[in-house]
């Protein structure tokens, strides 16, 4: 089972984009683990097959979102929680 403490997830605005970065403790053992970016309703809005401790990606999509590795769900920080209702 993943901690949420082994991870970290924010936005970053770039040229105008959302872009998501992640990043994966060193403690944490990623093969066999997939990336999601899910949306309020948690329908999957991309799902990546984890290759690195570094995830880092730019869209153009809605607010708030959240994000799945593994079977830990989180908040993306900065990603409009004052949206979520």
């Amino acid at each position: 089972m993943i901690k949420h403490s082994q991870w970290l997830v924010h936005t970053e605005e770039k040229d105008g984009q959302t872009c998501i970065h992640a990043h994966l403790s060193e403690d944490l053992d990623f093969s066999n683990l997939d990336f999601s970016l899910i949306d309020e309703d948690r329908k999957t809005i991309i799902k990546l097959k984890v290759t690195s401790r570094e995830i880092y990606f730019c869209v153009n999509i809605g607010e708030p979102l959240f994000a799945q590795l593994g079977d830990s769900i989180k908040y993306v920080d900065g990603s409009g929680i004052e949206l979520y209702s």
